[in-house]
């Protein structure tokens, strides 16, 4: 028999992190029954082309058609590798003879759904990083309302479920922004004399800031806007924000 214990839930649900993880625990729920009623844009047959045009750059020196040459590749060869390893793993384990005939239409329709579960799962990384740093304004308490009010707005939601340049770069740039920001309080409480590099905790999460400025680069040429965190760390004066004790051991 299980019983409840009400008072406990209740303190728990008023907890600071529970709020925010329900939160995000909703928006997934909703979005996994929503994102399947999308079709497909206008683009995203160049974002799926845009792949095997950069692989045919590389290996027969083939030029890429356009100015797509201009956009990041990161999300779109990531999401065909998943594409490739999950219709690898169906061929190995099915015997329909169907999945190994597919036409090319069949395959890029198939491209698209995954595709667009991806998408929406990496939205996700910017409720939770908008919670943070909503939770370094405004204090832990209000961060769950950040991630309900950007989703809210009818723009990032809906395109959420297919747009596969803005709401990666959104995404990640809005991790990067986060994770600077801790960084930044880390210089902060840190005595001088421990800013070094070596094998401390200042270079590796100096390293981890700038693996997160790489990756929103690889989506798109606007994510170094984020090295500039950088020179703020020396202008730490000009701000009277309270950093929080994230990320610091």
């Amino acid at each position: 028999m299980i019983i409840i214990n009400f008072t406990n839930l209740i303190v728990a649900l008023k907890n600071s992190y529970t709020k925010i993880f329900l939160t995000i625990i909703l928006l997934l729920i909703i979005g996994l029954k929503t994102v399947s009623n999308y079709g497909v844009s206008s683009d995203e047959m160049a974002e799926i082309n845009m792949v095997f045009w950069n692989l045919d750059l590389i290996t027969k020196n083939q030029p890429i058609p356009r100015d797509l040459k201009h956009y990041g590749t990161l999300f779109n060869f990531s999401s065909e590798a998943v594409f490739q390893v999950k219709k690898f793993w169906q061929e190995k384990t099915s015997d329909d003879n169907v999945l190994r005939t597919e036409n090319q239409e069949n395959l890029n329709y198939n491209r698209f759904k995954l595709k667009h579960y991806l998408t929406f799962l990496l939205s996700l990384v910017t409720y939770v990083a908008l919670a943070g740093l909503v939770a370094i304004l405004a204090g832990l308490d209000y961060a769950w309302l950040g991630s309900i009010i950007l989703a809210l707005f009818p723009r990032f939601w809906g395109h959420s479920f297919f747009n596969p340049k803005d709401i990666p770069f959104a995404a990640m740039f809005t991790l990067g922004t986060f994770l600077g920001v801790c960084l930044l309080g880390y210089y902060h409480k840190v005595k001088q004399e421990d800013i070094r590099l070596g094998i401390n905790w200042i270079t590796l999460y100096s390293c981890f800031y700038g693996l997160v400025v790489g990756l929103v680069t690889g989506i798109r040429i606007g994510g170094f806007i984020l090295l500039f965190f950088v020179v703020a760390t020396h202008l730490k004066n000009l701000t009277q924000l309270e950093f929080p004790d994230l990320f610091i051991i």
